[in-house]
Protein backbone atom coordinates (compact mmCIF):
# COMPACT_ATOMS: atom_id res chain seq x y z
CA UNK A 1 0.00 0.00 0.00
CA UNK A 2 1.28 3.34 -0.87
CA UNK A 3 0.57 6.28 0.92
CA UNK A 4 0.85 9.81 0.56
CA UNK A 5 0.95 12.50 3.69
CA UNK A 6 0.95 15.78 2.67
CA UNK A 7 1.92 18.89 5.10
CA UNK A 8 3.51 21.96 5.20
CA UNK A 9 4.27 20.95 8.29
CA UNK A 10 6.72 18.55 8.56
CA UNK A 11 10.67 19.04 10.21
CA UNK A 12 13.26 20.17 10.04
CA UNK A 13 12.18 22.93 7.61
CA UNK A 14 9.20 23.69 8.51
CA UNK A 15 8.94 22.27 12.29
CA UNK A 16 6.37 24.67 13.49
CA UNK A 17 4.18 22.62 15.80
CA UNK A 18 1.80 19.55 16.13
CA UNK A 19 1.43 18.96 12.69
CA UNK A 20 4.60 18.49 11.87
CA UNK A 21 5.81 15.95 14.94
CA UNK A 22 2.05 14.33 14.21
CA UNK A 23 3.30 13.31 10.46
CA UNK A 24 7.16 12.81 11.38
CA UNK A 25 5.45 10.13 14.03
CA UNK A 26 2.76 8.59 11.22
CA UNK A 27 4.92 8.44 8.63
CA UNK A 28 7.69 6.40 10.69
CA UNK A 29 4.77 3.94 12.13
CA UNK A 30 3.54 3.27 8.67
CA UNK A 31 7.10 2.39 7.08
CA UNK A 32 7.50 0.22 10.45
CA UNK A 33 4.13 -1.57 9.07
CA UNK A 34 5.35 -2.34 5.71
CA UNK A 35 4.00 0.35 3.65
CA UNK A 36 5.63 2.50 1.10
CA UNK A 37 5.32 6.19 2.38
CA UNK A 38 5.72 9.50 1.01
CA UNK A 39 5.52 13.19 2.60
CA UNK A 40 5.09 16.52 0.08
CA UNK A 41 5.87 19.51 2.25
CA UNK A 42 7.76 22.85 2.47
CA UNK A 43 11.17 24.45 2.75
CA UNK A 44 11.25 27.53 3.62
CA UNK A 45 14.75 28.03 3.08
CA UNK A 46 15.18 25.94 0.04
CA UNK A 47 15.86 27.21 -4.02
CA UNK A 48 14.03 24.37 -5.41
CA UNK A 49 11.97 21.08 -4.75
CA UNK A 50 14.00 17.95 -4.05
CA UNK A 51 13.86 14.61 -2.76
CA UNK A 52 15.59 13.02 0.04
CA UNK A 53 15.48 9.63 2.22
CA UNK A 54 14.81 9.09 5.62
CA UNK A 55 14.60 5.69 7.23
CA UNK A 56 12.96 4.44 4.45
CA UNK A 57 10.71 7.41 3.34
CA UNK A 58 11.01 9.73 0.44
CA UNK A 59 10.15 13.67 1.21
CA UNK A 60 9.29 16.31 -1.33
CA UNK A 61 10.03 19.43 -0.85
CA UNK A 62 8.66 22.79 -2.55
CA UNK A 63 10.22 26.49 -1.77
CA UNK A 64 7.44 28.03 -0.26
CA UNK A 65 8.04 30.44 2.28
CA UNK A 66 4.32 31.84 2.88
CA UNK A 67 1.95 29.12 4.31
CA UNK A 68 -0.69 29.97 2.29
CA UNK A 69 0.57 29.13 -1.37
CA UNK A 70 1.29 25.68 -0.38
CA UNK A 71 -1.84 24.29 -1.24
CA UNK A 72 -0.91 25.52 -5.26
CA UNK A 73 2.64 24.89 -5.00
CA UNK A 74 2.75 21.24 -4.00
CA UNK A 75 0.00 20.12 -6.55
CA UNK A 76 2.55 19.88 -9.61
CA UNK A 77 4.96 17.78 -7.49
CA UNK A 78 2.13 15.32 -6.07
CA UNK A 79 0.79 15.33 -9.55
CA UNK A 80 3.95 14.33 -11.30
CA UNK A 81 5.01 11.82 -8.45
CA UNK A 82 1.17 9.80 -8.73
CA UNK A 83 1.63 9.80 -12.62
CA UNK A 84 5.15 7.80 -11.74
CA UNK A 85 3.88 5.67 -9.23
CA UNK A 86 0.06 6.23 -7.98
CA UNK A 87 -0.79 5.98 -4.77
CA UNK A 88 -3.58 4.04 -2.90
CA UNK A 89 -4.16 6.94 -0.54
CA UNK A 90 -3.50 10.78 0.61
CA UNK A 91 -3.68 12.25 4.12
CA UNK A 92 -3.45 16.08 4.57
CA UNK A 93 -4.42 18.43 7.73
CA UNK A 94 -7.86 20.23 7.74
CA UNK A 95 -5.39 23.15 8.77
CA UNK A 96 -4.85 25.97 6.29
CA UNK A 97 -6.45 23.21 3.26
CA UNK A 98 -3.12 21.94 2.39
CA UNK A 99 -4.39 19.12 0.21
CA UNK A 100 -7.19 21.52 -1.23
CA UNK A 101 -5.74 21.49 -5.10
CA UNK A 102 -4.51 18.01 -4.77
CA UNK A 103 -8.15 16.79 -4.26
CA UNK A 104 -9.98 18.95 -6.60
CA UNK A 105 -7.05 17.81 -9.45
CA UNK A 106 -7.66 14.05 -8.04
CA UNK A 107 -11.43 13.74 -6.95
CA UNK A 108 -11.29 9.87 -7.29
CA UNK A 109 -8.04 9.61 -4.84
CA UNK A 110 -9.20 8.45 -1.22
CA UNK A 111 -8.45 11.19 0.62
CA UNK A 112 -8.08 11.05 4.58
CA UNK A 113 -8.48 14.25 7.18
CA UNK A 114 -7.07 14.62 10.10
CA UNK A 115 -8.47 17.26 12.08
CA UNK A 116 -5.37 19.28 14.24
CA UNK A 117 -7.02 22.41 15.99
CA UNK A 118 -8.91 24.67 13.27
CA UNK A 119 -7.71 28.60 12.46
CA UNK A 120 -11.02 29.48 13.82
CA UNK A 121 -10.59 28.16 16.98
CA UNK A 122 -7.18 28.86 17.38
CA UNK A 123 -8.28 32.55 16.71
CA UNK A 124 -10.82 32.28 19.27
CA UNK A 125 -8.75 30.57 21.96
CA UNK A 126 -6.33 33.11 21.92
CA UNK A 127 -9.23 36.02 22.34
CA UNK A 128 -10.94 34.92 24.75
CA UNK A 129 -9.09 36.59 27.55
CA UNK A 130 -9.70 40.09 25.99
CA UNK A 131 -13.44 38.82 25.00
CA UNK A 132 -14.92 36.38 27.83
CA UNK A 133 -17.48 34.02 27.12
CA UNK A 134 -15.79 32.49 24.31
CA UNK A 135 -16.63 29.03 24.75
CA UNK A 136 -20.39 30.13 24.35
CA UNK A 137 -19.28 31.86 21.08
CA UNK A 138 -17.65 28.33 20.00
CA UNK A 139 -21.08 28.54 18.69
CA UNK A 140 -22.10 31.71 17.69
CA UNK A 141 -21.29 34.60 16.10
CA UNK A 142 -19.94 35.79 12.90
CA UNK A 143 -17.43 32.72 11.89
CA UNK A 144 -19.10 31.68 8.31
CA UNK A 145 -18.27 27.87 7.98
CA UNK A 146 -18.46 28.04 4.03
CA UNK A 147 -16.45 31.03 3.69
CA UNK A 148 -13.44 28.93 5.13
CA UNK A 149 -11.37 26.30 3.24
CA UNK A 150 -10.56 24.05 6.24
CA UNK A 151 -14.09 23.44 6.23
CA UNK A 152 -14.63 22.64 2.59
CA UNK A 153 -11.89 20.19 2.42
CA UNK A 154 -13.41 18.27 5.11
CA UNK A 155 -16.26 17.92 3.36
CA UNK A 156 -14.68 16.61 -0.01
CA UNK A 157 -12.48 14.33 2.03
CA UNK A 158 -13.75 10.07 1.74
CA UNK A 159 -12.90 10.16 5.70
CA UNK A 160 -12.74 12.81 8.84
CA UNK A 161 -10.78 11.77 11.47
CA UNK A 162 -10.40 13.55 15.06
CA UNK A 163 -7.92 12.20 17.63
CA UNK A 164 -9.54 13.63 20.72
CA UNK A 165 -13.50 13.22 21.64
CA UNK A 166 -13.32 17.14 22.35
CA UNK A 167 -12.05 18.35 18.99
CA UNK A 168 -14.52 15.79 17.29
CA UNK A 169 -17.59 17.36 19.59
CA UNK A 170 -16.66 20.46 18.80
CA UNK A 171 -16.11 20.20 14.76
CA UNK A 172 -19.05 18.15 14.98
CA UNK A 173 -21.17 20.88 16.46
CA UNK A 174 -19.84 23.84 14.87
CA UNK A 175 -19.26 22.08 11.24
CA UNK A 176 -22.80 20.27 11.63
CA UNK A 177 -21.31 17.17 10.54
CA UNK A 178 -22.59 13.86 11.87
CA UNK A 179 -20.31 13.15 15.08
CA UNK A 180 -20.76 9.31 13.45
CA UNK A 181 -18.59 10.44 10.60
CA UNK A 182 -15.91 12.02 12.33
CA UNK A 183 -13.43 8.82 13.77
CA UNK A 184 -11.70 9.24 17.14
CA UNK A 185 -8.49 8.00 15.96
CA UNK A 186 -5.54 9.17 18.64
CA UNK A 187 -1.65 10.35 17.34
CA UNK A 188 0.55 7.63 17.27
CA UNK A 189 3.93 8.56 19.24
CA UNK A 190 6.42 6.87 18.64
CA UNK A 191 8.44 7.79 21.84
CA UNK A 192 12.65 8.57 21.44
CA UNK A 193 14.35 6.07 23.78
CA UNK A 194 15.82 8.81 25.76
CA UNK A 195 12.66 9.44 26.99
CA UNK A 196 12.28 5.74 28.22
CA UNK A 197 15.33 6.45 30.22
CA UNK A 198 14.52 8.84 32.61
CA UNK A 199 14.14 7.74 36.20
CA UNK A 200 10.75 7.28 37.39
CA UNK A 201 12.29 8.57 40.70
CA UNK A 202 13.83 12.56 40.14
CA UNK A 203 13.55 14.67 42.71
CA UNK A 204 14.25 17.96 41.47
CA UNK A 205 11.64 20.21 42.50
CA UNK A 206 11.70 21.86 39.09
CA UNK A 207 8.24 22.23 37.12
CA UNK A 208 8.26 22.44 33.65
CA UNK A 209 5.97 24.33 30.88
CA UNK A 210 6.74 22.92 27.33
CA UNK A 211 5.16 24.73 24.14
CA UNK A 212 4.60 27.97 22.89
CA UNK A 213 4.29 31.11 24.90
CA UNK A 214 0.84 32.15 24.06
CA UNK A 215 -2.78 33.06 25.46
CA UNK A 216 -4.56 29.28 24.65
CA UNK A 217 -1.72 27.23 25.91
CA UNK A 218 -2.62 28.92 29.76
CA UNK A 219 0.42 30.59 30.53
CA UNK A 220 -1.18 33.65 32.07
CA UNK A 221 -3.12 31.40 34.50
CA UNK A 222 0.18 29.22 35.89
CA UNK A 223 1.66 32.61 36.25
CA UNK A 224 -0.89 33.61 38.89
CA UNK A 225 -0.64 30.06 40.29
CA UNK A 226 2.56 30.15 40.51
CA UNK A 227 2.99 32.66 43.84
CA UNK A 228 0.87 30.03 45.95
CA UNK A 229 2.98 26.89 45.09
CA UNK A 230 6.12 29.09 46.40
CA UNK A 231 4.19 30.27 49.08
CA UNK A 232 4.39 26.99 50.37
CA UNK A 233 7.38 25.73 48.93
CA UNK A 234 9.87 28.21 48.18
CA UNK A 235 12.79 25.95 46.94
CA UNK A 236 10.34 24.95 43.71
CA UNK A 237 11.68 25.96 40.12
CA UNK A 238 9.28 27.04 37.46
CA UNK A 239 10.65 26.86 33.78
CA UNK A 240 9.40 28.06 30.78
CA UNK A 241 10.46 26.55 27.51
CA UNK A 242 9.26 27.49 24.52
CA UNK A 243 9.17 30.48 21.82
CA UNK A 244 6.56 33.48 23.21
CA UNK A 245 3.54 35.01 21.00
CA UNK A 246 2.88 38.25 21.93
CA UNK A 247 1.26 39.00 25.03
CA UNK A 248 -1.98 40.53 26.30
CA UNK A 249 -0.01 43.99 26.01
CA UNK A 250 1.50 43.52 23.05
CA UNK A 251 5.06 42.65 24.47
CA UNK A 252 6.60 39.28 24.32
CA UNK A 253 4.86 36.83 26.38
CA UNK A 254 8.02 36.13 28.06
CA UNK A 255 8.29 39.45 28.95
CA UNK A 256 5.11 40.32 30.07
CA UNK A 257 5.43 37.39 32.32
CA UNK A 258 8.56 37.95 33.76
CA UNK A 259 7.63 41.79 34.40
CA UNK A 260 4.32 39.67 36.47
CA UNK A 261 6.63 37.11 38.01
CA UNK A 262 9.10 40.57 39.05
CA UNK A 263 9.04 39.26 42.49
CA UNK A 264 9.27 35.78 42.24
CA UNK A 265 12.47 36.13 39.91
CA UNK A 266 14.90 33.67 41.65
CA UNK A 267 12.34 30.87 41.00
CA UNK A 268 11.82 31.21 37.35
CA UNK A 269 13.65 30.67 33.95
CA UNK A 270 12.69 31.31 30.43
CA UNK A 271 14.16 29.40 28.12
CA UNK A 272 14.06 29.66 24.16
CA UNK A 273 12.23 27.26 22.09
CA UNK A 274 14.79 24.36 21.99
CA UNK A 275 15.73 21.61 19.18
CA UNK A 276 13.39 18.34 20.11
CA UNK A 277 16.47 16.00 20.56
CA UNK A 278 17.29 18.35 23.92
CA UNK A 279 14.07 18.11 25.29
CA UNK A 280 14.18 14.90 27.19
CA UNK A 281 17.31 16.51 28.48
CA UNK A 282 15.48 18.68 30.13
CA UNK A 283 12.66 16.31 31.46
CA UNK A 284 15.03 14.42 32.77
CA UNK A 285 15.50 17.60 35.02
CA UNK A 286 11.78 17.79 35.57
CA UNK A 287 9.47 16.63 38.10
CA UNK A 288 6.21 17.68 37.11
CA UNK A 289 4.86 19.22 33.76
CA UNK A 290 2.33 21.47 33.71
CA UNK A 291 -0.11 22.48 30.71
CA UNK A 292 -3.06 24.46 31.80
CA UNK A 293 -4.20 25.31 28.25
CA UNK A 294 -7.95 26.74 27.64
CA UNK A 295 -8.32 24.00 25.25
CA UNK A 296 -5.89 21.52 23.40
CA UNK A 297 -6.69 18.76 21.00
CA UNK A 298 -3.99 16.30 21.89
CA UNK A 299 -0.50 17.79 22.52
CA UNK A 300 2.50 16.07 21.57
CA UNK A 301 4.16 17.95 24.83
CA UNK A 302 1.97 15.76 27.06
CA UNK A 303 2.56 12.24 25.16
CA UNK A 304 6.20 12.95 25.43
CA UNK A 305 5.79 13.68 29.32
CA UNK A 306 4.00 10.19 29.84
CA UNK A 307 6.60 9.26 28.28
CA UNK A 308 9.30 10.51 30.45
CA UNK A 309 7.10 8.95 33.09
CA UNK A 310 6.90 12.89 34.51
CA UNK A 311 4.19 13.99 37.18
CA UNK A 312 1.50 15.81 34.74
CA UNK A 313 -0.75 18.43 35.62
CA UNK A 314 -3.15 19.19 32.97
CA UNK A 315 -6.14 20.80 31.31
CA UNK A 316 -9.30 18.60 31.16
CA UNK A 317 -10.41 20.64 28.34
CA UNK A 318 -9.24 18.65 25.49
CA UNK A 319 -7.35 15.62 24.56
CA UNK A 320 -5.22 15.62 27.64
CA UNK A 321 -8.45 14.12 29.73
CA UNK A 322 -8.62 10.98 26.89
CA UNK A 323 -4.46 10.35 27.31
CA UNK A 324 -5.01 10.77 31.53
CA UNK A 325 -8.05 10.16 32.90
CA UNK A 326 -8.70 6.31 32.15
CA UNK A 327 -5.15 5.20 33.78
CA UNK A 328 -5.35 8.00 36.71
CA UNK A 329 -2.14 9.49 35.08
CA UNK A 330 -2.43 13.02 36.45
CA UNK A 331 -4.36 15.67 37.88
CA UNK A 332 -6.67 17.32 35.62
CA UNK A 333 -7.56 20.88 36.59
CA UNK A 334 -10.04 23.58 35.24
CA UNK A 335 -7.33 25.81 33.40
CA UNK A 336 -9.55 29.20 33.90
CA UNK A 337 -8.80 28.56 38.17
CA UNK A 338 -5.25 29.56 39.48
CA UNK A 339 -5.77 27.76 42.73
CA UNK A 340 -6.52 24.64 40.74
CA UNK A 341 -3.28 24.64 39.31
CA UNK A 342 -1.56 25.52 42.31
CA UNK A 343 -3.13 22.69 44.34
CA UNK A 344 -2.47 20.14 41.67
CA UNK A 345 1.25 20.98 41.74
CA UNK A 346 1.62 21.45 45.46
CA UNK A 347 -0.09 17.98 45.33
CA UNK A 348 2.78 16.42 43.57
CA UNK A 349 5.37 18.06 45.35
CA UNK A 350 3.88 16.69 48.48
CA UNK A 351 3.20 13.03 47.35
CA UNK A 352 6.44 12.00 45.64
CA UNK A 353 5.34 8.22 45.69
CA UNK A 354 1.95 8.58 43.85
CA UNK A 355 3.88 11.40 41.19
CA UNK A 356 6.21 8.67 40.67
CA UNK A 357 3.38 5.71 40.51
CA UNK A 358 1.21 8.45 37.60
CA UNK A 359 4.03 8.21 35.76
CA UNK A 360 5.22 4.83 35.58
CA UNK A 361 1.09 4.51 34.27
CA UNK A 362 1.86 7.13 31.80
CA UNK A 363 4.78 5.15 30.50
CA UNK A 364 3.26 2.10 30.09
CA UNK A 365 0.09 3.50 28.03
CA UNK A 366 2.71 5.09 25.89
CA UNK A 367 4.39 1.70 25.15
CA UNK A 368 1.31 -0.47 24.54
CA UNK A 369 -1.38 1.77 23.17
CA UNK A 370 0.39 4.93 21.49
CA UNK A 371 3.27 3.00 20.30
CA UNK A 372 1.85 -0.40 20.34
CA UNK A 373 -1.68 -1.57 19.47
CA UNK A 374 -2.67 1.63 18.04
CA UNK A 375 -0.21 1.25 15.15
CA UNK A 376 -1.78 -1.71 13.74
CA UNK A 377 -5.36 0.14 14.41
CA UNK A 378 -4.05 2.83 12.11
CA UNK A 379 -3.01 0.30 9.28
CA UNK A 380 -6.27 -1.14 8.80
CA UNK A 381 -8.30 1.86 9.32
CA UNK A 382 -6.16 3.36 6.09
CA UNK A 383 -6.85 -0.34 4.24
CA UNK A 384 -10.37 0.48 4.91
CA UNK A 385 -10.22 4.17 3.45
CA UNK A 386 -8.44 3.19 0.27
CA UNK A 387 -10.55 -0.07 -0.19
CA UNK A 388 -7.21 -2.83 0.24
CA UNK A 389 -8.43 -5.45 1.72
Amino acid sequence: MRLAYVSYEYPPDTAFGGIGTYVYMITRAMRRMGYEVEVFSAGTSRESLHEIFEEGIIVHRVHCAKRKQFPSAIAPVFAARHQQQAFDLIESPEFDADGRVIREQFPHLPMAVKFHTPKFLVRELNNSVKKPGWLKRLFTGSYKKMDDAEYRLALAADDLSAPSLSLRSIIAERWEIDKSLIRHHPYIFLPNETFLRIPVTTLSRTVTFTGRLETRKGVLALAQAIPEVLQKHPDVTFRFIGKPDPGPNGQPMDVYLKAKLAPFAANIRFIPRVPPDQIPLLLAETDICVYPSLWENFPNVCLEAMSAARGIVASRNGGMEDMLEDIKGGILIDPKKPGEIAKGICYLLENPEERQAMGQRCRDKILTYYAGSLLKETAETYREIAGIK
